[in-house]
């Protein structure tokens, strides 16, 4: 009896991982001009720049988890040949851009070369922050790079688009360059981003933002909202700088998220190139 209850429990688990997800879609950028998939693995990684081996290995372990969905945090390239080093970028994700739609998320290192940056992804027609939904997920994009203060363009676009996410939504997923919690080299919420940002994250339910910048991984928690930093993605690794009370967690490894919804539960694996798991976190749905 033992044994079978064994075995339907994780049948149960398998259907649930790989059961067709809503259909996904984009808004503000023309939904129709993004492809739509049905599996439910999304990955978050980023500033990949010059290790081009270190690039391709870490592609070579998120190709072996299947994703349909691979968001990058930005510092695609390193910024002098550009072209030269987009075409290497190219040729690193070629093999994975086939099966999973890249979700860009524009860094320092893209926002003076926007013309070779938007030539990559011209389904965003131009645009500097999006939205996406799947599976009961909604991911904001953002430009951390652009103007962020109160009552400028891009913030009101994300008040509005955090008072319309879809009724059933479960998790709200946000992605920005420059992080609001880091104790790498670079500055602290270099762009001020905690007083602009923040209160609307945490007065629309945010439960997880992620960046990068500080080529790392970095765990940070502050009024119930995670604040991840997922930059190992090929950049030079950075050790840690200082301490925080928010900081929970610093590693200087090459790394990528791995999501899934389970559920009311949003599962976050952090990977290495081996597939060895770093860390994991679980957020419950919250209410919103």
């Amino acid at each position: 009896m033992k044994f079978k209850q064994i075995v339907l429990v994780l049948l149960a688990i398998f259907i649930v991982q790989f059961v067709s997800a809503a259909d996904a879609n984009i808004s503000s950028i023309g939904r129709d001009s993004i492809p739509k998939f049905n599996n439910p693995i999304y990955v978050i990684y980023g500033d990949t720049r010059s290790d081009y081996d270190a690039h391709r290995r870490v592609i070579k372990a998120i190709e072996r988890v299947n994703p349909v969905y691979v968001f990058h945090t930005g510092d695609f390239i390193r910024g002098s040949e550009v072209e030269e080093q987009w075409e290497i970028f190219d040729e690193i994700t070629s093999h994975l851009r086939k099966t999973a739609k890249f979700f860009p998320v524009i860094g320092n290192h893209e926002a003076d070369h926007e013309d070779s940056f938007f030539a990559r992804f011209p389904y965003l027609h131009g645009e500097h922050w999006y939205s996406v939904d799947d599976n009961k997920l909604h991911f904001i994009i953002l430009d951390s790079n652009s103007e962020t203060r109160e009552d400028c363009a891009q913030y009101n676009w994300l008040q509005n688009d955090l008072e319309n996410i879809p009724a059933d939504n479960k998790f709200i997923i946000v992605l920005v360059h420059h992080p609001l919690f880091t104790t790498g080299p670079h500055p602290d919420d270099e762009k001020g981003l905690r007083e602009t940002f923040m209160p609307l994250f945490e007065e629309y339910g945010v439960d997880v933002v992620f960046s990068g910048h500080n080529h790392s991984y970095e765990r940070s928690f502050n009024n119930g909202i995670y604040y991840i930093v997922s930059a190992g993605g090929g950049a030079p690794l950075y050790e840690q700088a200082r301490s925080s009370e928010y900081s929970q967690l610093y590693l200087a490894e090459y790394n990528f998220c791995k999501l899934f919804r389970f559920g009311d539960k949003l599962i976050i694996d952090v990977l290495n190139p081996q597939l060895e798991l770093l860390d994991e976190i679980i957020i419950e749905e919250n209410t919103h």
